[in-house]
Formats: structure tokens, sequence, C-alpha cells
């Protein structure tokens, strides 16, 4: 049973792979319409997660109003990437390097620190990070169990030695990072409140991983942002930017202060919030907001008195 499942997913990749693109934003429309139907779950938390930090998104502006073109549009974008994420397992590097767009790879310099955050295009664009510049990552399995190791499959046979699942712990990174190698860290998400740091979060309280500031700390390596954004309707022949910038945080002031090494480390991830901040909001409409960012905020009755736009 196991290996029609995995002919299956093969054939839906190869399939989504060689659809024309009206016809995959078509699919994608599709998709996206049963998402909202009965994706009730994935709505609400797309709902709330608006809700909770739209004050903080539309503080110096008014860039995303929350009604149901605004959800849809997100909603949709999440859809194409699906296809598009699905497609990439079947894609060569030459079809990778037509899908996307590239601005800033010089920036990947040896030894870099590549900040990738959630937004709507990561799982494209790591194929990118991954198979094109060589970098190692770490990546949560999903729930079903024969998806799971289909993937697994799949990063072993195209990026083998390079993908660590998230109980693998920080330490095999630790070591490539001593060894100058390229390592790719997705870090604005909720993993509980273990090992984790407390900061704001378009001023609203969120649990996040430590392990970022914890690698900035210890090995202050050249750190690059990264972004990818879905373009395919601006652009005629990529269907993704995926763009690479340094990141200055300049924590001169902060060392001097000698903090404890936990407020410190959290000074760090507050510094790494605000350039994520900025790049929420000029792509508001492409970030993960389907992630439950402020679950263990929220069970610690840490948002009790958060006001509602």
């Amino acid at each position: 049973m196991e290996k029609i499942y995995f002919v299956f997913f093969n054939f839906l990749s190869n399939f989504f792979r060689l659809l024309p693109n009206w016809l995959r934003k078509l699919c994608s429309h599709i998709l996206a319409w049963l998402m909202i139907l009965f994706g009730h779950e994935r709505n609400q938390v797309l709902a709330q997660n608006l809700e909770i930090c739209i004050n903080g998104l539309n503080k110096h502006q008014k860039i995303l109003t929350i009604n149901f073109q605004s959800k849809y549009q997100i909603t949709y974008y999440h859809a194409i990437v699906l296809l598009d994420y699905l497609s990439a397992f079947s894609m060569s590097e030459a079809e990778l390097k037509n899908t996307v767009e590239v601005v800033g790879g010089e920036n990947l310099q040896k030894g870099s620190l590549i900040f990738f955050p959630h937004f709507i295009g990561l799982s494209v664009g790591s194929w990118i990070t991954t198979r094109i510049f060589k970098t190692s990552l770490i990546y949560s399995p999903p729930k079903q169990k024969v998806l799971a190791k289909w993937l697994v499959s799949k990063y072993c046979e195209l990026i083998p030695n390079r993908t660590y699942k998230k109980n693998d712990s920080i330490i095999p990174l630790a070591r490539l990072i001593k060894k100058g190698q390229l390592i790719q860290l997705s870090t604005d998400l909720d993993v509980g409140d273990r090992d984790t740091l407390l900061s704001s979060f378009f001023e609203i309280p969120a649990f996040t991983s430590k392990a970022l500031p914890f690698f900035i700390d210890k090995y202050s390596p050249n750190l690059v942002g990264a972004v990818c954004t879905y373009i395919g309707d601006q652009s005629a022949r990529f269907r993704y930017k995926l763009h690479f910038e340094p990141i200055d945080l300049d924590l001169t002031d902060i060392k001097k202060l000698k903090l404890p090494r936990e407020h410190y480390l959290n000074e760090i991830q507050k510094k790494l919030n605000i350039w994520l901040e900025d790049q929420i909001r000029q792509h508001p409409m492409q970030y993960w907001w389907f992630h439950k960012r402020f679950k263990t905020a929220k069970a610690k009755g840490l948002l009790e008195n958060y006001k509602k736009n």
C-alpha cells in the first residue's frame, strides 16, 4: 500500500509540474475555495492572527484591511504554493532556476546563517537554497506517516546529508556552522515554551525558538535574511522572487549593558522581530498567517488584554 501512495505522490508532482500557468492558477482558485469552505480550523487561525496583529501591522500606515477579499487572497497564495511545492519535487535544478528569480545571492558568503521566515513562498524558495546554494536546514515532518516517508525519500534523493528533522536538535547545525557551511533556519513559529524566548511580535507576546539568537551570539555569523514571495501575477517569466539581504543587528549597545544571557538572547530576538515585521509590512498578504503563532502565549493567559481593531 505504501508503494501505491509513493507512486500517487510522484504522479501528482509531475502532473502539476507540467500544467500551463493559466490552468495552475485555476486549480489554485478551486483549492482556495475548498479551503475556505471546508478548512474551518485553518480559517479560524487566519482570522484570529490577523485580528491580533492588525493594530501593530497598521501602526505606521494602514496597509491591510481584514475582510473576505484579503482573507481569500492570502488563502489563494497558500493554495498556489501547495501545488508549486509539490511540483518542485519533480523539478530539475534548471527548472527551479526558471521558476524562482533570485536577488542578492552574492550575500551568501561562506559561513552565512540564513534567516528564512515563513512567507508563503518559503517551501519553494527552500528548494533553491538547499539544491542550488547547498544549504542545510531543519524541517518538521508532516503528521501523515506515509507522506512523511515520501518526503524523506525525496530529501535523501535530492539533498542528501543536508536535511535534519526538528527532533535532531541543533547540535548537527552547530557543527556545520563551525565548518563554515551555509545554514538555513526558519524560527518565526510558536514551538512551545521549552528552549524558547518570549518577545513581542507586532506588540503581542509570542514564544519563539532561541536557536537563531543562540547561533548569532555564539558564532557571530554573517546573517542574511531570505524572503520568498509569489510574483506570478506580475512576472511573465518567474513565479517567485527570492530576495537575500544582509541583516545588521548592531548589538554593540546591547553588549555594553552586560545583561544576563537569557535577557541578551531576548534582545537579539527583538531585533530580529523588527526586521521581520518590516518585511511583513512589505508583503502583508504573503506571510504564513495560518500558524497558531500565539498558541503558547494564549495558553498562559498573556493575551487577555490585547485589543482588537
